[in-house]
């Protein structure tokens, strides 16, 4: 009997630990006080639950649409390419630049290279402190 009453003490003192965190995570989500009285954990707990069972549910629907729509994709671009393949003669994109665009292109971006880089000032000095400081007793200066 002794030992019955031992193991009943331990469990209310774990039971009402366990209940004070809960209460303090609802207040932590920003439930009102009245409000956290009259939560039941178990209730609580099984709201979660059915969210995250419905949250999940969801989430895979989604995930194989998107996975459909991708396949879809896929496919479209596979028949546009071969159509494309058909329609031109060698079989080769004819939307190629001619060769007097490229050199133009070529020379723009070589004038971008050859000018001069500004130079930047690195400054070396610590930084300096942004807050008040506090003199030895505490109070701000």
């Amino acid at each position: 009997m002794k030992e019955c009453d031992e193991r009943l003490k331990m469990l209310r003192a774990i039971h009402r630990r366990v209940i004070n965190r809960f209460h303090s995570f609802l207040l932590y989500l920003g439930y009102s006080r009245s409000v956290v009285r009259e939560t039941d954990a178990g209730m609580f707990c099984k709201t979660v639950s059915d969210f995250a069972l419905e949250y999940r549910a969801i989430r895979h629907t989604i995930l194989q649409q998107r996975g459909r729509e991708q396949e879809r994709e896929k496919e479209r671009e596979m028949k546009m390419e071969r159509s494309r393949d058909v329609s031109t003669p060698s079989g080769k994109d004819q939307t190629l630049q001619n060769p007097c665009q490229d050199s133009e292109e070529q020379s723009k971006l070589e004038k971008v290279l050859q000018t001069p880089v500004s130079s930047f000032h690195f400054d070396i000095s610590p930084p300096r402190r942004r807050s008040k400081t506090l003199n030895t007793r505490g109070s701000l200066q």
